[in-house]
């Protein structure tokens, strides 16, 4: 058993607008969030996070917990919050975020690059392809960690890249392939999907390009 008010920090601020405000508010274009969460029994369940901000979210998840509990939750490139439930829903229950407002900020930020990452997926999905005669390319990342890659799909606007340097790689993070700059937005089992920084031009885009 926790008891997540005992363990609160002084610092930690309520969210800004009360519960009631915030969940009636619709959060379009806001991308589903995966990840965990932990009742006050210390039991973990499954659950996706949905019309996330800095304040809450509605959590879509099979053990709802009961109103006014208090939980923890682990979302995938958000991190480690706490949470109160503010009330049920037909697929989970609605959380208020309980964090301190640099806490939150950060948070917002990272909302706002996955709901970016999410639109430059959908656009890429749409945009010409090209197999290039050149598949081998070199990765390179921020550390200075160089490894081969191998190019499994290229669009104007990012490439997707099997290599070893996907255990190193992160969601976010800046990578090169060849001479080309981009960011990471997807990770599979033995690669990486990247968004280039500067998209190439349609005269650009012949079977002959190299990254």
């Amino acid at each position: 058993m926790f008891d997540v008010r005992e363990n609160q920090d002084s610092s930690l601020a309520p969210p800004e607008k009360s519960g009631s405000d915030w969940t009636r508010q619709v959060v379009e274009n806001t991308p589903t969030v995966a990840g965990l969460y932990m009742l006050a029994n210390a039991q973990e369940y499954p659950c996706e996070a949905r019309c996330l901000t800095g304040d809450g979210a509605e959590i879509v998840a099979a053990k709802p917990g009961g109103q006014g509990e208090w939980i923890i939750l682990y979302l995938d490139n958000i991190g480690i919050v706490i949470g109160r439930i503010e009330r049920l829903t037909d697929e989970g229950f609605a959380v208020s975020l309980h964090v301190t407002s640099e806490r939150r900020a950060r948070i917002r930020a990272r909302i706002e690059w996955h709901a970016f990452a999410a639109s430059e997926r959908t656009e890429q999905r749409g945009a010409p392809r090209v197999v290039p005669l050149q598949t081998e390319v070199e990765v390179l990342l921020a550390s200075g960690l160089s490894a081969p890659g191998t190019i499994v799909d290229l669009s104007l606007s990012g490439a997707a890249v099997r290599s070893p340097a996907v255990r190193q790689v992160a969601l976010g993070q800046g990578v090169w392939l060849g001479r080309t700059a981009g960011t990471v937005v997807r990770r599979f089992e033995d690669g990486f999907a990247v968004q280039f920084r500067r998209p190439f031009t349609s005269k650009q885009f012949v079977p002959e390009i190299r990254l």
